[in-house]
């Protein structure tokens, strides 16, 4: 919601009106924000105060049935079993209707499932081609294992046998880029974007 706000997606009234039940005390919140000037700050610290809050619902929360969840009777999920639990769904409402389905942040998203799909075909296809054909790999496979941290890629750069090892390494080895590293190996990889120096 404050990322929306600042976005310009949400305005400041209706994003106070979605956090401020979630402070556990509005009034409170209500007049503290009284002191503050700029609604960038306002918003941050209903944010703020609002995590606190949950947070400690949840704990007390879980405390309150800590023996029926412990023996696996309490099936609800926690957050669902707060006060804050309709002003909590209030939230994710707004976010799934009017944050998450907007221009910028589809755009976004669509990007990264390029990105990501692109990263995970080249570098499976490249451990699954040298898994199973070795030295008679493409001479693609054999330049891009290179990329793969030998820690992923398998000792001496020899992927795993099992498939399954296989696919979970070069799932862990992208899911642990940062955005922006993977984004620039995407661009490099496909020839949007060339190395220098």
């Amino acid at each position: 919601m404050e990322d929306a706000f600042r976005l310009q997606q949400l305005g400041f009234d209706e994003v106070r009106d979605l956090l401020l039940p979630l402070t556990g005390e509005p009034d409170r919140a209500q007049r503290k924000m009284r002191h503050i000037t700029r609604s960038k700050e306002k918003i941050e610290y209903l944010r703020a105060k609002a995590i606190g809050a949950i947070i400690d619902q949840v704990h007390q929360c879980f405390m309150d049935n800590e023996a029926a969840i412990l023996a696996g009777g309490f099936a609800a999920e926690l957050l669902d079993a707060i006060p804050a639990a309709e002003a909590m769904r209030a939230l994710k409402a707004c976010g799934e209707t009017q944050v998450y389905v907007s221009k910028p942040v589809v755009e976004v998203e669509a990007a990264g499932f390029e990105v990501l799909g692109g990263l995970l075909e080249a570098f499976v296809t490249t451990v699954n081609d040298l898994a199973a054909r070795g030295p008679a790999a493409s001479p693609k496979s054999r330049m891009l294992i290179h990329l793969i941290p030998e820690s992923f890629a398998g000792p001496g750069r020899n992927p795993d046998p099992d498939l399954y090892r296989r696919v979970l390494a070069i799932t862990d080895f992208v899911s642990g880029m940062t955005d922006s590293y993977a984004v620039a190996l995407f661009k490099k990889l496909t020839g949007i974007s060339l190395p220098t120096g």
